[in-house]
């Protein structure tokens, strides 16, 4: 039987996404950009990279305007490779966003389906 997870276990559930991915920052922020809890490495801040964040989410939103669906995942990349990744989603009625940020070439989507099923699992308790 899974051990239950509750709200103590998000930074944790963080953590242990950074650590599997072997990504330099782990950042989760509410719709409005708000950061709710964050893994970084160290060397990294958390809340610049939830600012960046949060421009992205405005970015994606616009594209929404623009007649496109709600984006699965919103990535830049910047000149040296590294991807930042942001992927929104939706519990009890509200919208998160999991971000990471990673070196050139790692993979990330069945990592970060798991953080998000974790952190829904956290919020549900």
């Amino acid at each position: 039987m899974d051990e239950p997870f509750g709200p103590e276990n998000l930074i944790a559930a963080l953590r242990t996404l950074n650590a599997r991915g072997e990504f330099l920052i782990t950042v989760l922020t509410d719709a409005e950009g708000l950061l709710m809890a964050s893994a970084p490495s160290p060397g990294w801040d958390a809340e610049k990279q939830a600012a960046v964040v949060a421009l992205v989410q405005r970015a994606a939103r616009q594209a929404q305007a623009a007649s496109m669906d709600a984006a699965d995942e919103v990535a830049i990349r910047d000149v040296t490779g590294r991807r930042l990744i942001c992927r929104p989603f939706e519990v009890d009625g509200q919208i998160l966003l999991l971000s990471v940020l990673m070196e050139a070439g790692r993979p990330y989507r069945r990592l970060t389906n798991d953080a998000i099923r974790d952190v829904r699992r956290a919020w549900a308790f």
